[in-house]
């Protein structure tokens, strides 16, 4: 007999140290973790081996570190991500769009399959709003975390984000081949005036 799916809803886990013991479960697919009170999520998914759904709606995750972090679990293709407190002030459209362009392997988020064309529309608009939140070029603290391996550069697919930048500010944005979506932008985002 072998363990596929662990449902944990509403045990008061509190911390992701309490789950790290089931990545020891080599067939674990799906892991439901919905309404405890974990609020971050480390890097180092990849212990997960297997993990394909991960379930972790009503959770007290306030911090993208935490959404980041999700990208490290190799074979994790669905999620349930919802009433967390750090998309409780954006519009569901708004936070699944911010989701799905930060989590370069997600096909399926809340339930709802991820399309192509909304993975692209998803990508761009993480894109632009990295541009914009660091117009001077400025680099947040932790421009420099190594992040996880993912699917090809946004920026070599897509292009550059679609916004209005000012003739006065040029945006030079250096593409990465095959490096986390959000990695390659912490690091390669430079605005020179």
């Amino acid at each position: 007999q072998v363990l596929h799916s662990i449902y944990l809803e509403g045990n008061q886990l509190a911390d992701w140290s309490d789950v790290e013991p089931l990545a020891a479960l080599p067939a674990l697919r799906v892991l439901n973790l919905n309404f405890n009170r974990i609020a971050k999520v480390p890097m180092g998914g990849a212990a997960f081996g297997a993990l394909e759904h991960l379930m972790l709606r009503g959770n007290p995750i306030d911090s993208w570190a935490s959404i980041d972090a999700l990208d490290s679990f190799e074979r994790l293709t669905e999620m349930r991500l919802a009433e967390l407190p750090l998309t409780s002030e954006m519009s569901g459209a708004a936070a699944r769009r911010v989701i799905i362009g930060r989590l370069g392997k997600l096909r399926a988020l809340n339930g709802s399959e991820v399309r192509t064309r909304e993975r692209e529309d998803a990508e761009r608009f993480y894109l632009r709003q990295v541009a914009q939140e660091y117009p001077e070029g400025g680099l947040p603290a932790d421009a420099v975390e190594p992040q996880p391996a993912a699917p090809p550069d946004a920026v070599d697919e897509y292009g550059r984000p679609l916004t209005s930048v000012s003739p006065a500010v040029r945006v030079y944005v250096c593409t990465c081949a095959r490096v986390y979506v959000s990695a390659c932008l912490r690091v390669r985002v430079y605005v020179c005036t």
